[in-house]
């Protein structure tokens, strides 16, 4: 019997070979290439197949693993590729182009999305070992 948490990780893959064929019959309809939108292909690769499924199962509760290191482990995945996907693009940016056009205010957007990510986690983590040591001192 497959578990609750392959049969998720299945229909998240399902899922995005779906979204894929659909994007390829789009791009094919109107002509507009994958990279000219950064932040919705990161989202269709790296959000449908990886982060959604362990968000859901973080909410949900199910499996052996806490959701706690569920989330973490999405947070981390989300920033690491939004941070590989701006330095393999190659993209020369400055404050004077970063709004210049759609592209570049992409790459921008996902940029934050990274840094963002490993911030707050980050903040995240030095507050729980820090909320973790008050307690072991506390009377």
């Amino acid at each position: 019997m497959v578990s609750r948490e392959n049969r998720v990780i299945a229909g998240s893959f399902v899922l995005f070979v779906l979204a894929m064929v659909g994007w390829f019959v789009l791009e094919n309809a109107t002509g507009i290439a994958d990279g000219d939108h950064p932040l919705v292909m990161f989202l269709v690769l790296y959000g449908l197949p990886v982060v959604l499924p362990q968000l859901y199962l973080a909410a949900t509760g199910d499996g052996g693993v806490t959701p706690r290191t569920r989330v973490r482990f999405a947070v981390a995945f989300s920033g690491l590729f939004a941070l590989v996907t701006v330095g393999s693009a190659g993209v020369r940016w400055s404050w004077s182009t970063a709004f210049d056009d759609l592209e570049m205010l992409q790459y921008t957007l996902l940029g934050a999305i990274g840094i963002g990510a490993f911030g707050g986690l980050f903040c995240y983590e030095v507050l729980a070992g820090y909320r973790s040591s008050m307690a072991d001192t506390a009377p």
